[in-house]
């Protein structure tokens, strides 16, 4: 998955269960390196000091279809 399917994953899962995270890109200063044309990070930030990398792999592996790579699992809810 690359970045920006991750960034939708995590930033629009759920409606209804929001993660209490967002995940967006970041630039350093152009005069560092060279702005975002040659350098763009992306930072996943946690608004709950509570809600660290592990819960957020459980909340995830706990409302994804497993296994994630099943095409079928995904439209299984979808009646």
């Amino acid at each position: 998955m690359d970045s920006d399917g991750f960034k939708k994953l995590v930033n629009y899962l759920s409606i209804n269960e929001p993660l209490p995270c967002a995940f967006y890109p970041v630039s350093p200063t152009p005069y560092l390196n060279g702005g975002p044309e040659d350098y763009l990070s992306r930072i996943l930030e946690s608004k709950s000091i509570d809600f660290n990398q592990d819960r957020m792999a459980d909340w995830l592996e706990s409302r994804l279809p497993s296994p994630v790579s099943d095409l079928a699992q995904w439209n299984a809810g979808a009646n």
